[in-house]
């Protein structure tokens, strides 16, 4: 169905073809118009940070968010973010992978990250954890 808001904009609702007539000054022209619209619900990714790791002090770390998806098979981005101990320079937090060399400790120290992936509609999976243990 097609209807004339009041300020002279069209809607259209349904699902079908029709062709809208304008007549202009004596002018008609006439365009086709398809409309569908899509029923399909968008599901949130989900995020997949991995296991939890332990390494040792100055050994180059991966995160690696790779397992994540998207229920309709779409593509996704990624955001890392650092969520307990002390700061770390993270590479490619906006990568599948992100990396960074782990501090030097006298002592275990944890390190927590959250991955958190976002589909081409928009739609963000909730954040997932991943715990890295630091050794001396």
């Amino acid at each position: 169905m097609i209807t004339i808001n009041k300020d002279g904009r069209l809607r259209l609702v349904g699902n079908g073809a029709t062709t809208v007539t304008v007549n202009n000054g004596g002018v008609e022209r006439k365009l086709d118009v398809l409309v569908e619209v899509n029923t399909d619900p968008n599901h949130p990714p989900v995020a997949d940070p991995g296991q939890t790791q332990t390494v040792y002090s100055g050994e180059r770390v991966v995160l690696n968010g790779l397992k994540s998806y998207d229920p309709e098979g779409g593509s996704l981005k990624y955001s890392w973010a650092q969520v307990r101990g002390s700061r770390i320079a993270l590479l490619d937090p906006d990568s599948e992978k992100a990396r960074f060399f782990a501090p030097f400790v006298v002592e275990p120290r944890l390190f927590r990250f959250t991955l958190r992936v976002t589909d081409v509609q928009g739609a963000d999976s909730d954040p997932a954890v991943i715990d890295i243990m630091v050794e001396p």
